[in-house]
């Protein structure tokens, strides 16, 4: 009779794990803190994957809702801190799922006062290059 039951269990265990799972998913795509929390996310591995060549910085919190974020004064500052690229205002639409997939896409963005502050090496390198992209 016990040996009947311990299948039930991990099938019930399976079940709630499942739920679990799925419910966590529906809170990061479908809620404000959710997409706010996978910006914050995205921010933050987009910044290691520069290696330490620079940083992307926001003055202010990320203002998300279902159709994607706006961002307010962000800044792609270089690893001594002088700032590269600045940009006042940003709004993108992003597919929220995609996040999920360690990728990023854009439908569209529309960006107001960008001001770029590009230095060029002696090899010819422009430094923006070499923040993004590396050598």
């Amino acid at each position: 009779m016990r040996l009947a039951r311990v299948p039930r269990l991990i099938v019930a265990v399976v079940i709630a794990l499942v739920v679990c799972a799925s419910g966590s998913l529906t809170w990061l795509i479908r809620t404000e803190r959710g997409r706010a929390w996978l910006v914050s996310r995205t921010l933050a591995v987009v910044n290691r994957s520069l290696a330490a060549r620079g940083a992307f910085v926001l003055d202010s919190a990320p203002r998300v809702d279902a159709s994607g974020v706006a961002l307010a004064g962000l800044s792609l500052r270089a690893a001594d801190g002088h700032p590269v690229m600045r940009v006042g205002h940003v709004r993108a639409s992003i597919a929220w799922g995609a996040l999920l997939r360690q990728r990023i896409h854009l439908s569209r963005m529309d960006v107001d006062s960008l001001d770029l502050q590009l230095t060029q090496s002696v090899t010819g390198t422009w430094d923006v290059l070499h923040i993004l992209v590396g050598d």
